[in-house]
């Protein structure tokens, strides 16, 4: 009983702002706005929450955890540094944005690293497991990618035979790009789908 109000507040809420998107009359339009201002100042408020506890779990972690002490005060001490900076400086000067560009430039950096082995080693068992004609074109595609991403190719890209190979090889990540960015667009839709009529509830807690 307790899940009704707030699902109740999920499927109006969602169906004014999709009926607003959709017919742009005054009222919807008004209804639309006030909602999606609302959501905008609570999740800002969710976001300052989730900083608190993210500081109050590692400044836990330097006490009671010596072994992760020291990541724990590397991330104080740059959350510090940066919020400070911004705090005294402004968010427009320039020291701030280019200080707050590099740290999560470096942030990342590292997650595209660690998700770059994690999809290469999930490639390697799925090869090892499935030794069948799909898992035998997707490690040639991928060696053929990684040597002519590498740049050894770069010096030869005049050549009038190697152009447009390479150019063909080069429009082939782009096709799949945009087929993730649709896979992304479905999933998003059918998930906000979902929400809408009820059957997901991520309000629940």
């Amino acid at each position: 009983m307790k899940t009704i109000p707030a699902l109740v507040v999920a499927v109006l809420s969602g169906f004014i702002v999709l009926i607003g998107l959709f017919f742009p009359i005054p009222i919807l339009i008004n209804l639309k706005s006030d909602l999606l201002n609302l959501s905008i100042t609570v999740g800002a408020f969710a976001l300052i929450i989730a900083i608190i506890n993210l500081i109050s779990v590692h400044w836990s972690n330097i006490f009671s955890n010596p072994q992760k002490s020291l990541y724990s005060s590397i991330l104080i001490i740059g959350f510090l540094c940066v919020f400070f900076t911004g705090i005294v400086l402004g968010p427009d000067n320039s020291f701030f944005i280019d200080l707050s560009s590099t740290v999560i430039f470096s942030v990342e950096t590292s997650m595209f690293a660690l998700l770059c082995f994690s999809l290469a080693i999930a490639c390697f068992k799925l090869f090892t497991k499935r030794k069948n004609g799909l898992a035998i074109i997707f490690a040639i595609s991928t060696i053929i990618f990684l040597f002519i991403l590498s740049g050894i190719l770069a010096n030869d890209s005049g050549n009038p035979i190697i152009k447009p190979i390479l150019s063909v090889f080069n429009e082939l990540p782009i096709a799949g790009a945009r087929g993730i960015l649709l896979g992304v667009s479905i999933g998003a839709i059918v998930t906000g789908i979902r929400v809408l009529i009820g059957i997901e509830r991520p309000y629940n807690g």
